[in-house]
This record gives C-alpha cells, structure tokens and sequence, in this order.
C-alpha cells in the first residue's frame, strides 16, 4: 500500500496530499488507477471553456492538471471493485488489538493520521513482496513540490492592477513599466494559507487568504462596494387633495356632475 490520509470528507486536497507522500517517499508513479469521480476527471461538458471545446478535450479538474504535470497516466475504472475500493464495515479497525486501541482514542483528523501511518508501515512489512526486477518503477520526483501540488486557477487583472479570486483581491504590481490590466494571470493557493500570482511563470504577488477584503463568502462578488444591491424605493402611494402638484379646483366627480345637470330635461 503505497498511501493512505484521514480526512472528514472525500475531497481533492486529500487526494493531492496522499499523492504528494507517495512521491516524496517513493517517487513519481507511471499511472493511477482511480474510480470516475468527479474529483478526477469532469463529467459535465457544459464547464468546459471556448479553446477546450475546439480542441476535443474536456477540462482538466485538479487532480487531472496535477496528474497530467507529472506524467502520470490516469486510468479510469468502470466499478468500485476495478480500482481496488474496499470500504471497512462499521466500527471495524484493521489490526493487532493494540493498534485498533489507538484508533479508537484518536479524537482527531491529525491523530487518526498518526496512527494509520504506523499502521500503514505494519501493513507493508507484513504483506510486502519482493518484485523480481529490482529496479524501480518510479520516477524521481520534482525538486520543489509547492509548483506542482497546489490548487492552480486563471483570473484577470482590472484595471486598478488587481485579481478578484473569490472573496479577496490580491494586488498585482506591474512588472517594470509594464501594464498587466485586463491580462490573465494564474493564481495558485498554496496549502500552507497563502495565494500567488503567476504570470509567464513569474510570481507578481503572494497573499495571505485569511486577509480577505471585499465582500464575504457565499455572497456575489460585484467588484466594489458602490455597485452592490441597493434596497428598493418604497413605492409612492396616491397623493392627498392638498398636495401642491395636484390642479386646483373641484374634483372629477364635480365636474361630471356639472355636466349631467347641463343636459338634463
């Protein structure tokens, strides 16, 4: 077993994150075997961009951008039992007594790694085989990680030389005398809390994404705050009788009582 993460949910950065052991530990693999979820490949076409159409191609989820920068071939299968998905019963730990013990305290996420990673080394010493061909099947992997195991997207740059990336705006200095307004630029969120600007492969900024300006989460980004909703006008009612714009002089009514009165008998 080449790698194992805890985490609350099945989500991409775990899978990112198991990978990313795999490789420091052992190396690049030359292909994965994964089940046709969504965080590996993308299902619906209508996500995909203008240059992906015409190319043929769907796009690319995170963990498909990261697997095809590694050169790692993603094989795709069809049943839970095709890339070897085995799920515990409930309440069923793996182990001697002592390691089911542990697990059973480990209270949080960040414990239940620790224990499953000492499992994981248990695991492998019991059942390891020894391959016929000494020679490693991986490849060596990158020197710095953080280029490639982060979560990379596009952005454009306003005209007041800054990116709006979900609820923060990250300024963009301008390289040189160079104006980057309305230029699309890569913004790449680091694991480690932090968001960077690239472009041509060169980092413009680096933020923090806890220090979020503009509006907050799970609400529509309008740009600024003087072009957000406004709250409607209340609706005039019926002016009064003396109001100054109404015409003076008797009613309607009056007058149509003036009139019937002109052409009776």
């Amino acid at each position: 077993m080449a790698g194992v993460t805890v985490r609350e949910q099945e989500d991409a950065q775990g899978y990112v994150h198991t990978v990313r052991t795999v490789v420091v530990a052992q190396g690049v693999p030359l292909a994965l075997d994964a089940h046709r979820h969504e965080i590996f490949v993308t299902i619906r076409k209508s996500e995909s961009r203008l240059e992906e159409q015409l190319a043929g191609r769907r796009p690319l989820t995170q963990m498909g951008r990261l697997l095809e920068e590694l050169q790692v071939e993603l094989i795709l299968a069809r049943s839970p039992q095709g890339p070897g998905a085995h799920r515990a019963p409930r309440g069923h730990l793996p182990g001697p007594p002592r390691e089911r013990a542990a697990a059973a305290l480990a209270a949080t996420v960040a414990a239940a790694n620790v224990v499953l990673a000492e499992h994981l080394a248990r695991h492998n010493r019991q059942f390891a085989v020894v391959a016929p061909n000494p020679e490693p099947a991986e490849r060596p992997g990158p020197r710095d990680l953080d280029v490639l195991f982060c979560f990379k997207f596009h952005g454009v740059v306003a005209l007041d030389h800054t990116v709006q990336f979900a609820s923060q705006r990250i300024d963009s200095p301008s390289p040189g005398f160079r104006s980057l307004a309305r230029t699309r630029v890569e913004v790449r969120q680091r694991f480690d809390g932090t968001r960077r600007l690239f472009h041509e492969g060169h980092c413009l900024a680096s933020a923090p994404a806890a220090l979020a300006s503009g509006p907050p989460p799970y609400q529509p980004c309008l740009g600024s705050d003087r072009r957000r909703a406004r709250p409607p006008h209340p609706v005039p009612g019926k002016p009064a009788s003396t109001h100054p714009w109404r015409p003076p002089g008797p009613g309607l009514s009056d007058k149509v009582r003036e009139l019937l009165r002109g052409h009776g008998p």
